[in-house]
């Protein structure tokens, strides 16, 4: 009877199983960054050859299978065992701890299935880009228009930044401001103020670094652009002159309008009136000259 009785709790305990090692049992990962996980398993008192595979349980607040690549399922006799390398990549996420629930399934319905928690830590990172407009910046002699620094915070927490600015010579360059905090997902703008010195033009094209550190991560990045002087426009004095006077004349001509309209007067009227102030202008030239009034 005692023979019986311990047969019996021989074979209770030779039922088939799986042994699984999972290593390390708490991933370190940083978004963008793919961690490596191994999933050893031993099947114990397996009497056929079958396939074993690696499944991910989807729990509330857990780990899903879209951050897993998972190898192919994995074919093994009696008496074999198998290591799984699992590639970890967080997506965008806050940082923090989160489970990830791993089974290893048999398709041999007599071989239990076995799962493990393992536990991953998603470091605090961060993603961000900078860019500037207009690049490059054109001269212009009045109404200058700076330069607008934007950063755009894709990371998965609020962070500061600080900007310096190293033009070349005989280019003064100032930001706005020497530091802005950037929330998650979010986008601040900057403006440059960019000032030719004496001289400048000589160079025609200033180049000037802008750089943006993330105070916390200690991540930089930079951006190169120019200052540019457009060529020469070829026009002389007197062309130039004589723009500058014919526009004049333009806007007289408009004032004149609009003042007449404001007091009342036709198109007709109005129309009238210019022909005979130049008919006027026109017999005064001629008396001028000698020549005969109409």
């Amino acid at each position: 009877q005692f023979a019986n009785l311990l047969n019996k709790v021989q074979e209770r305990y030779r039922k088939p199983r799986i042994q699984m090692l999972v290593t390390p049992e708490v991933v370190q990962v940083r978004v963008g960054r793919p961690q490596y996980l191994r999933v050893a398993i031993k099947p114990e008192f397996a009497s056929v050859t079958t396939n074993y595979r690696l499944e991910v349980r989807d729990v509330p607040g857990g780990i899903n299978r879209s951050w897993l690549t998972l190898p192919a399922p994995r074919t093994l006799a009696p008496g074999e065992s198998h290591s799984f390398d699992i590639v970890v990549n967080a997506p965008m996420v806050e940082a923090g701890t989160y489970d990830l629930f791993l089974g290893v399934v048999a398709d041999d319905t007599s071989v239990p299935d076995v799962a493990q928690v393992v536990r991953v830590n998603v470091e605090r990172s961060i993603r961000y880009t900078i860019s500037l407009k207009p690049d490059p910046v054109l001269h212009r002699r009045f109404f200058r228009r700076p330069a607008e620094l934007t950063i755009q915070n894709d990371g998965t927490y609020a962070e500061t930044f600080s900007i310096d600015v190293s033009p070349s010579d005989r280019l003064l360059a100032r930001p706005s401001v020497q530091e802005v905090l950037v929330p998650r997902d979010q986008a601040r703008k900057v403006r440059i103020r960019l000032t030719p010195l004496r001289g400048a033009r000589e160079i025609e094209r200033l180049k000037y670094t802008v750089k943006v550190r993330a105070k916390e991560a200690g991540e930089e990045q930079e951006k190169v652009s120019q200052y540019v002087f457009p060529p020469p426009s070829g026009i002389g004095w007197f062309e130039r002159l004589r723009r500058l006077i014919f526009l004049a004349l333009v806007l007289a001509a408009v004032a004149f309008v609009v003042l007449r309209l404001s007091q009342g007067q036709t198109p007709a009227a109005i129309v009238q009136e210019v022909i005979n102030a130049i008919t006027a202008l026109w017999n005064s030239v001629r008396a001028a000259l000698g020549g005969a009034t109409s």
